[in-house]
């Protein structure tokens, strides 16, 4: 069984993507003796052309989510501004000045 850095060699890519992927349990590995043992699948590596299809759908899907989030927290900021105002509006309630904490 390869070692982390003949792996890396021989699936082309660095130590830290192996160690990364077998943190993950895409790939597996064991600990003997203090070194760790790859334990390499016997299929060939992906074509670099289905790795990048796979990598863009994943940032598709990421940036959807993000883009998700972003929505929510800009209805969140605009109903916040609106309850800012109507507080500003409100007559009669003494305002105390939140620079003077000290004070209270």
């Amino acid at each position: 069984m390869p070692s982390i850095s003949e792996a890396a060699a021989q699936l082309g890519c660095s130590v830290d993507t192996i160690r990364r992927r077998i943190q993950a349990g895409e790939i597996q590995a064991r600990k003997v003796a203090g070194m760790w043992d790859v334990l390499l699948p016997d299929e060939d590596p992906p074509a670099p052309a289905d790795v990048m299809e796979r990598l863009v759908s994943m940032l598709g899907e990421q940036v959807a989510e993000l883009r998700r989030q972003l929505e929510v927290r800009e209805r969140e900021v605009g109903q916040l501004h609106i309850l800012l105002g109507q507080r500003q509006l409100e007559p009669g309630k003494p305002r105390k000045n939140p620079l003077m904490f000290w004070k209270r």
